[in-house]
């Protein structure tokens, strides 16, 4: 997806019931809501009233969302959790753009907050990209530039390693919908791709 993307971590497997009501709640505010081949959906956000962005024109943004299929938590170190995730959901848009992003961020809270889970930033806050392929000290100072720039937002945030599949530890930020509320007001916000 050339777009930004964000998972929601489930403490509680969802079940078929709790997917059709996701789907509905979706339906009130995305048109169409199209089932994919091979799982997931595809959702164009028609008015974003309901999550909190009506200012952001949201009509020709298509987003995807989709159980992910591998033991991604295997990678993590996720010893500052009461409890692991037992389920990821990616949300990820198909286009990049600011509106993409302020489309992302919205929906992600709103769904955290409906299914009792966290969000996985897909990187590191503040910065545009995965850092995956970053010069050495690129990657070294993400870190504490990230941990001064998300330091006093409201909400609860956590730095969380792990390995890449080249052996290298990278980070990423996993939040609760109410720091991303905080981070979408910030005038630095942006998801990363």
């Amino acid at each position: 997806m050339p777009g930004p993307a964000a998972s929601l971590l489930l403490f509680e497997r969802l079940t078929d019931t709790g997917w059709d009501a996701t789907v509905s709640w979706l339906g009130t505010f995305c048109r169409p809501v199209e089932p994919v081949p091979g799982g997931g959906l595809d959702v164009w956000i028609e008015d974003a009233t309901p999550i909190g962005a009506g200012d952001v024109r949201g009509g020709g943004n298509p987003f995807h969302m989709a159980e992910e299929s591998e033991d991604v938590f295997a990678e993590y170190e996720l010893g500052g959790f009461e409890r692991s995730p037992v389920q990821e959901i990616v949300v990820s848009a198909y286009v990049p753009g600011r509106d993409s992003h302020r489309l992302l961020g919205h929906p992600t809270a709103s769904l955290a907050r409906r299914l009792g889970a966290l969000i996985g930033c897909n990187g590191l806050l503040g910065h545009r990209y995965d850092l995956h392929g970053e010069g050495p000290e690129q990657e070294a100072a993400a870190p504490a530039a990230a941990r001064a720039l998300v330091g006093g937002i409201g909400g609860v945030v956590h730095e969380v390693p792990y390995t890449s599949g080249d052996g290298v530890v990278r980070y990423t930020h996993v939040c609760d919908a109410a720091f991303m509320e905080s981070w979408l007001r910030h005038p630095e916000f942006r998801m990363v791709r």
